[in-house]
């Protein structure tokens, strides 16, 4: 705890954390509320006399924000979680007139716009994984949770493949299926010859799959992935 002391000091509040193994201490936020009698800083009030105000002053260290994209980022970036950012921006017009106004949201607008589109949220991440030689490339793959992902599934051979992705009593279930060709299901694509194939999947919490062909024989010779979830 450090104690402040200053004129027109009532409270002062330090908080202190660590996300750190070893007990260093990682951030220190200082909260202190001021009746600043002793700056003279007034209002008139509605009755349209003075009045001192009251002053809160924040104070955080730069080794939050370090922890914050330590913890937050990865290749791509910093997606804050909704918890913690709940609006990624805030746009806040400020004009002066009826005129300005009308400008000043349009351009609003049209920022808001291209926000939105360039979104981490807005844009499905692409993976393309390419089957050749009867084997996956890349055989494995990470991606995010509740990010939209995009698998792109090329078929190089002259044969058919498959792509299942699940757990593995979703795998230990098509080993023994009988269905020649999967239908709608994102999880569960049938690959003709030389063909391609998108699917989006949401993946909702961390955890790792697997991705495999069932076709006859197809596993035994390696066509295996693995899809870890962080």
């Amino acid at each position: 705890m450090v104690m402040l002391s200053f004129p027109g000091l009532v409270l002062s509040l330090v908080l202190q954390g660590s996300s750190a193994p070893d007990p260093r201490f990682l951030e220190k936020v200082r909260i202190v509320s001021v009746r600043a009698s002793e700056g003279e800083v007034t209002f008139q009030t509605a009755a349209g006399g003075l009045d001192h105000v009251w002053n809160t002053s924040w104070g955080v260290s730069t080794r939050l924000v370090g922890a914050l994209i330590m913890t937050h980022s990865d290749d791509l970036g910093l997606v804050c979680p909704p918890r913690l950012a709940q609006y990624q921006v805030v746009i806040v017009p400020i004009y002066k007139t009826d005129a300005e106004r009308a400008t000043v949201l349009e351009t609003s607008q049209q920022v808001r716009k291209g926000l939105a589109a360039a979104s981490p949220d807005a844009r499905p991440r692409r993976i393309e994984i390419v089957i050749h030689y009867s084997g996956f490339g890349p055989t494995d793959l990470t991606v995010p949770h509740g990010v939209p992902i995009t698998f792109v599934l090329i078929n190089n051979d002259p044969i058919d493949h498959e792509w299942l992705l699940g757990d593995i009593a979703f795998q230990a279930r098509h080993r023994t299926g009988t269905e020649p060709f999967h239908g709608n299901r994102p999880t569960e694509v049938s690959l003709p010859p030389l063909s391609t194939a998108e699917t989006t999947l949401t993946f909702d919490a961390p955890g790792t799959l697997q991705y495999i062909c069932h076709v006859p024989g197809h596993e035994a010779y390696g066509m295996v992935g693995t899809l870890k979830i962080t």
